[in-house]
């Protein structure tokens, strides 16, 4: 098979689950999608890869401006574990300004995952409901 049925064939595998999920009424939620990678779907796996390469991309550059010490990725997506963590581990070391020799960031997942807002817009609300102790017009 050449370059261009191969292509094709991949399309048509993202094409048909498309559909397949169409004709249940319903997307596929980001769990399933990566449930079904993991679980070796052809169709799948493609989506996973392109969306790990992006958010590698992503990383990467928000690295080469900011230079941070360690980058965190939370909400929904932290709960898939090295399927996602190590592309982007990998992209960090490949890809960033100084390569090995300069200061990398950390990448893990949050702590809170998917329950970092929620937790983070209590504290605000929290925050805001007590009379402050700083002296002086505010």
């Amino acid at each position: 098979m050449n370059l261009k049925q191969k292509r094709a064939a991949k399309l048509l595998r993202q094409q048909e689950l498309v559909n397949a999920a169409k004709n249940a009424n319903r997307e596929l939620t980001a769990e399933e999608i990566f449930s079904g990678a993991k679980e070796g779907d052809p169709a799948l796996r493609p989506v996973v890869d392109s969306y790990v390469r992006r958010l590698g991309v992503g990383v990467v550059n928000a690295v080469n401006i900011f230079r941070p010490q360690l980058v965190l990725l939370g909400g929904g997506i932290s709960q898939q574990g090295d399927i996602l963590l190590e592309p982007i581990r990998e992209a960090v070391h490949a890809s960033c300004f100084g390569g090995e020799k300069g200061s990398l960031p950390e990448i893990a997942f949050a702590a809170l995952g998917n329950r970092a807002g929620m937790i983070g817009a209590a504290a605000l609300i929290y925050q805001g409901s007590r009379p402050s102790l700083r002296s002086g017009p505010q």
